[in-house]
């Protein structure tokens, strides 16, 4: 390969090892703010929770039963 190859494909492996840094950093950086999110919104409520990245927040509503946070509604009577 000459040097112009060279160069261009190692030009070309630290963008994409740019890139793929820039993305997991941003991800995990949502997911964090996410949990904490979770965290602050079920700490008066009185139920169990959970956060996970593909199921969001959830509450145990009843035993072993998890809902999303927001199909959750609280109705007086």
């Amino acid at each position: 390969m000459s040097d112009w190859d060279w160069d261009f494909l190692k030009t070309v492996v630290f963008a994409i090892l740019i890139f793929v840094l820039l993305t997991g950093g941003m991800i995990w950086g949502a997911n964090t703010y996410n949990h904490a999110a979770c965290e602050a919104i079920t700490v008066d409520i009185g139920f169990d929770h959970r956060y996970s990245f593909l199921g969001g927040c959830q509450i145990e509503v009843n035993e072993g039963q998890w809902i999303p946070l927001d199909s959750y509604y609280f109705k007086e009577e």
